[in-house]
């Protein structure tokens, strides 16, 4: 059942999205599939040393991440229940706007074209936050009952995870600007990652 609505949470927010977004999204998932089969074909080269990631793949990979990221928030904002967990989701969403903004600052300077998140001015766009609804880490979140928030929550944790090991990843870049944009944006990544576990320990599926 878990599962089911995890798909189908991922299907609602697809159908939510532009016909850019929709490539884009897509793009993430596909990109996540075959690291996975590049990862096991390349079990036998451990112990070698990895070749430094090109700004070109750094860039642009952030670059689907950071749409995803964008296109979670505003799914957030249309279906989840929970205030505490709404609250979250703007502070995330702010986040990665932030790192968007700064992403397209550095592929300015490096000459790579981020076409995608120029085409969409929302992915540049916070959202408003009033006093209300500013996220405190000294929350503690309420069970979320609504399948959807339960959905959301895990899409948050597997994504942070997955940028997390990319950003960690790409650390042996030969590049001082990306890395110095790497060791700014990890600790936003990894603050999130923990706000949303927080969430999966009193996170409970509506029972029908």
């Amino acid at each position: 059942m878990r599962n089911n609505a995890i798909v189908k949470t991922k299907l609602l927010v697809y159908c939510s999205l532009s016909i850019t977004q929709r490539k884009l999204f897509v793009m993430k998932y596909a990109v996540t599939f075959f690291s996975i089969i590049l990862l096991m074909l390349s079990m036998g080269t451990i112990g070698q040393e990895k070749k430094p990631i090109s700004n070109e793949t750094f860039l642009q990979q952030s670059e689907i991440d950071g749409i995803n990221g964008v296109a979670l928030g505003i799914f957030a904002q249309k279906k989840v229940v929970d205030k505490h967990l709404r609250k979250y989701s703007i502070l995330a969403h702010n986040d990665q706007v932030k790192v968007n903004n700064k992403l397209l600052l550095l592929a300015g300077k490096k000459n790579v074209s981020l076409p995608n998140i120029l085409a969409d001015p929302s992915l540049l766009k916070e959202i408003p936050v009033d006093m209300d609804m500013q996220f405190s880490s000294d929350e503690t979140p309420d069970r979320v009952k609504n399948i959807f928030d339960v959905s959301y929550v895990k899409m948050m944790i597997e994504d942070y995870q997955n940028s997390v090991k990319f950003y960690e990843s790409s650390l042996n870049t030969t590049d001082p600007d990306i890395k110095n944009h790497i060791h700014e944006c990890l600790p936003v990544f990894r603050k999130n990652l923990q706000y949303a576990i927080r969430f999966t320990q009193q996170v409970v599926l509506a029972r029908e």
